[in-house]
Order: structure tokens, then C-alpha cells, then sequence
């Protein structure tokens, strides 16, 4: 078939006196791609040379886990892929095994799946009054479930495309984070990529939070002390994409039990970047 067409627009050229364009070729071949099945194993392929910097699970996890249309995956992918491989992206996407799937717009980690209105809300739910326990102990404090007890505070949702108030990376991790110190974070993602254990994880978010702080860096982007040598920008997409890297981790195996400190060290240290460059005139 793809003879056939290409056959037809050497005769229309020949007919004609103005030569025929070369982009009419390759549309006419791009179309003509599209018509065989979308194959999931060349999209897995072509997702980890191309998608996968900016997805930190390495597999496109967190498209299906959130329920990504596939308009959007295509949209997205289109920005590296022609129109055939954005398919095969789709059907590998479709493939991958999730524990369960959600909006894209969800809040994967809202304390009881349900943000309160009110203050006052929370107070009546978790102490049966607007008020302080006056018997309340440290016990009793330990025992409140923080997973399951709603808050009137909105946790970011999954990804937004018009604000950076979620959770899904802009950018991929520098190059030069993944190389510092002889390639320790590229060395501890690819050893987490074919194991995916709690010790893996936490030593790959432990190489990527050393290498973004490391005075002896030079390109480390998060220095705070002084504050004038932090980069805002770069050390947030960094500190956001390690950050995703433990929460798709945490999705994937339906983890809700603390994982390790240094791996949720990183959530906070996603706000404090941000709480630092509000709070700072002199953060470039």
C-alpha cells in the first residue's frame, strides 16, 4: 500500500511543472504508518528514550495510574515522536499493571481522600469539639491515623499543566546531578529501575538530595547558605522529581506505612525551596 501512494504522487509530480513537495511525502508516509497496530513493545522502547527523563518511575506508571487520556499522550508525546509512535506510546501505557487508577487531577496523598472545609471540621472529627483535649496525651496524639484523618488543607493534586502546584516533574534531573561524583544518582536510579526495593529507593533519593546540596558541587542548585547562590527553579524541579520518584513508588506497591525518613525528607524539602524563595529577595 505505502508503494502504491508513494507510486501515485511520483505520477502526479511527473504531470505537474511545479515539483512536488517534500513534506507532502513524508505526510503521505506518516499516515500511511498509522494504519498498522499501535505496538506496545516498540512504545516501551521509544517511552524510555524519550518520555521516560521526565516520568520518574522510568515506565510511564504514573500516565496510567492517573488515568491520562490519550489525547493528552499523544499531545505530550507529539512534542517528540511522530504520530505512529505516539500510538505505540499509547498501547504500551495501557498495558502497564496499576493497583488502581485515579483522576489526573486527584490528590494522591489527601489525608482521608476528603479535604474539610473548616478548621472547626477537623477539630469536631478527630476531638468531638472545637477545642484543645484538656486530657489529651502524647499517647493519644500517636494514635491519630494522619493517612486516614481528614485536614482543611488541600494536598497537591497529580499534575496540573498550568501551575507548578502538583506533584509531576516539568523537566528531567540535570545531567549534571546524574553524573556528580563519578554517576552515583544515574548508577542508584538504574539499580532502583531493576529492583524497585525501599533500600534502592532511599539510596537513589539519597544521591540525588546529596548531589543538589554539595557544596563541593559546583553545579549544585540548592544551596541555601548563603541564600543568594540558590537556583530556585532548578533545585525545585529536582527536589520534585526525587519526590515523585518515592510517591509513584509508594502508588505502585499501595504503600501507606512510612517507607524511610530520608525518602520523605524529600516532600518537605520541595516546600522548604519554595518557602525560601517567597520568603527572599535575594534567590535567583
Amino acid at each position: 500500500m505505502k508503494k502504491t501512494l508513494l507510486f501515485a504522487l511520483a505520477l502526479i509530480a511527473v504531470g505537474c511543472d511545479t515539483p512536488l513537495d517534500p513534506g507532502l511525502i513524508e505526510t503521505a508516509e506518516e499516515l500511511i504508518d498509522m494504519t498498522r497496530p499501535a505496538n506496545a513493545e516498540l512504545g516501551k522502547v521509544t517511552f524510555q528514550e524519550e518520555c521516560a527523563s521526565c516520568h520518574a518511575a522510568g515506565d510511564g506508571f504514573d500516565l496510567a495510574a492517573f488515568s491520562f487520556p490519550d489525547t493528552t499522550i499523544i499531545r505530550r508525546a507529539l512534542g517528540h515522536v511522530d504520530m505512529s509512535t505516539s500510538l505505540d506510546i499509547v498501547a504500551h501505557i495501557r498495558r502497564l499493571w496499576v493497583p488502581e487508577t485515579r483522576g489526573v487531577e486527584s490528590s494522591p496523598f489527601q489525608p482521608g481522600g476528603l479535604r474539610l472545609g473548616t478548621d472547626y471540621e477537623f477539630a469536631i472529627n478527630t476531638f468531638g469539639a472545637d477545642q484543645w483535649p484538656a486530657d489529651l496525651t502524647s499517647e493519644d496524639l500517636r494514635r491519630i491515623d494522619m493517612w486516614r484523618t481528614e485536614v482543611a488543607v488541600k494536598f497537591p493534586v497529580w499534575s496540573i499543566e498550568e501551575n507548578n502546584l502538583d506533584w509531576m516533574p516539568d523537566v528531567p534531573v540535570p545531567e549534571h546531578l546524574l553524573s556528580y561524583r563519578n554517576g552515583r544518582a544515574r548508577n542508584a536510579l538504574d539499580k532502583f529501575y531493576r529492583g524497585r526495593s525501599v533500600v534502592l529507593l532511599r539510596r537513589a533519593v539519597d544521591a540525588l538530595s546529596d548531589g543538589d546540596k554539595d557544596r563541593n558541587n559546583p553545579n549544585a542548585p540548592c544551596i541555601m547558605d548563603p541564600i543568594s547562590q540558590l537556583r530556585a527553579k532548578e533545585c525545585f524541579e529536582a527536589r520534585r522529581w526525587a519526590a515523585s520518584l518515592g510517591a509513584q513508588f509508594m502508588l505502585r506497591y499501595r504503600r501507606d506505612a512510612p517507607l524511610h525518613h530520608d525518602v520523605h525528607d524529600v516532600w518537605w524539602d520541595v516546600g522548604n525551596v519554595a518557602r525560601r524563595t517567597v520568603t527572599s529577595s535575594a534567590v535567583r
